[in-house]
């Protein structure tokens, strides 16, 4: 696998990491990222890439403060595959929520890990 230089960018997404995602998953990212950095200013970003993993909405509130990842679950993954990333952010020290969109909205519940 070949990394290269990712930036974040607003939907819709045209690059490899968004590759392969649903519309749901697109529309639930985009959702969250909107409501985050437009109606409350939190500083976020898309698809920022952190090396082993590439979180859908990056928060990272700076000089040491707490930093979040936010990883919308559609599709099923594997637990080993769930396993691996939060151990990842773990390592990486970032807390790690993974809402689970229903019924075709973002209207969704959240599984949070802390690092």
């Amino acid at each position: 696998m070949i990394k290269i230089h990712h930036f974040a960018h607003k939907l819709p997404i045209a690059c490899e990491h968004g590759k392969g995602e649903s519309e749901q998953h697109r529309k639930c990212k985009s959702e969250i990222y909107n409501h985050l950095s437009k109606d409350t200013n939190i500083p976020c970003e898309l698809e920022k890439d952190l090396g082993n993993v590439v979180p859908d909405v990056y928060i990272d509130f700076g000089h040491g403060k707490s930093k979040y990842a936010i990883e919308v679950q559609i599709n099923h993954l594997t637990m080993s595959s769930i396993i691996s990333r939060t151990r990842e952010y773990g390592r990486l020290g970032i807390y790690l929520a993974i809402p689970i969109p229903e019924f075709g909205v973002c209207s969704c519940g959240f599984l949070v890990s802390p690092p």
